[in-house]
C-alpha cells in the first residue's frame, strides 16, 4: 500500500495511520462484488454502527420493560411484532431514540416505547407528540416541563373544564409561574406557583411547537392574576401524563451496563 510523504496510509496523518491500518485489517476479508474498497469500508462501518445502536436501544428498553437484559427485551419485542402497535412502537421509538438532541433523553424515549408495550395498543397522537418533544428536549427543559405537567394534572384532578392557561408574574422581579383553569361561573382553579426558570419561554415553546397547546394571543384578564403565555386544551391532559411519566425516568436514570458511552 502506497504511503504519502507524511507516512500515512491513504493520505491519513501519521497520528491516525495505525487506525487506518486497523481498518484495513478489519475489512481485508470483505468481499462485496461491484463495490470499491472505500465502499467496503463504509459498509463495515455502517454495519458496526447499526449493531451498536440496536444494542443500545434494547439495553435501554430492557430497563423500562423490567427485563433482565437486552436479549430478553428483544424476545419480548419479537413475540409481539405481529401486532401493529408493537411494530409502530419499535419503528418510531428506534428512530426517535437515535435522533435525540441530547443523549440524556434516550431513557425517556425507551420509557415511551415501553408505555405502548404495557398498554398493548397504539397511543396514537400522544405517542407522536411526546416523542417529537423528547427528541428536541435538552436537560435544561426538564424541570419546567415536569412542573407544568404536574400543574396540568392538578387542574385535571380539580375537574376544571376549561383550557389550562400557563401564567407568569407580571412583575419581572417575582419570576413565578402557575396554571389557571376555568371550572365554572365565578370558579377557577389556581395551581401552586413555582420559580420561573431562565429557559422558561424556550421550554414552553417545545410544548406549543409539538401540539400540546398554543401561544396565548388573547387579551389579559384579572382572572389570571398575571400574564398568560400559553394555553393547553383539556384534551391534552393524557399527553401531559405520558410526558410526565417519560421525563420522570430522566432524573432517576443511570447509564445501563452495555450502553456504549461517547
Amino acid at each position: 500500500m502506497a504511503k504519502d510523504e507524511r507516512g500515512g496510509v491513504l493520505g491519513l496523518a501519521p497520528e491516525i495511520a495505525e487506525t487506518g491500518a486497523e481498518v484495513l485489517e478489519m475489512v481485508k476479508d470483505v468481499k462485496i462484488p461491484g463495490l470499491s474498497f472505500a465502499a467496503a469500508v463504509l459498509e463495515r462501518a455502517f454495519a458496526s454502527a447499526k449493531e451498536r445502536r440496536a444494542r443500545e436501544f434494547f439495553t435501554r428498553l430492557a430497563v423500562s420493560l423490567g427485563c433482565n437484559d437486552p436479549d430478553e427485551a428483544a424476545s419480548e419485542v419479537a413475540r409481539n411484532l405481529h401486532e401493529s402497535w408493537a411494530e409502530e412502537a419499535v419503528d418510531r421509538g428506534y428512530r426517535l431514540m437515535m435522533s435525540t438532541a441530547h443523549e440524556s433523553m434516550r431513557p425517556a424515549i425507551a420509557a415511551l416505547v415501553a408505555e405502548q408495550f404495557i398498554e398493548r395498543t397504539s397511543l396514537g397522537r400522544d405517542f407522536q407528540r411526546v416523542g417529537a418533544l423528547l427528541v428536541d428536549c435538552v436537560p435544561i427543559d426538564v424541570a419546567l416541563l415536569l412542573q407544568v405537567s404536574d400543574l396540568v394534572e392538578a387542574a385535571a384532578r380539580s375537574n376544571a373544564t376549561g383550557d389550562r392557561v400557563l401564567v407568569r408574574s407580571s412583575t419581572p422581579s417575582e419570576r413565578e409561574m402557575w396554571v389557571v383553569a376555568w371550572r365554572g361561573p365565578g370558579d377557577s382553579f389556581y395551581s401552586d406557583r413555582f420559580a420561573q426558570p431562565d429557559a422558561a419561554l424556550t421550554s414552553c415553546g417545545l410544548l406549543t411547537r409539538h401540539g400540546f397547546g398554543a401561544t396565548w394571543t388573547g387579551l389579559g384578564s384579572s382572572t389570571f392574576k398575571g400574564s398568560p403565555i400559553a394555553y393547553f386544551e383539556k384534551g391534552s391532559d393524557s399527553a401531559f401524563r405520558l410526558l410526565r411519566r417519560c421525563l420522570g425516568v430522566v432524573a432517576r436514570a443511570e447509564t445501563p451496563a452495555g450502553v456504549p458511552t461517547e
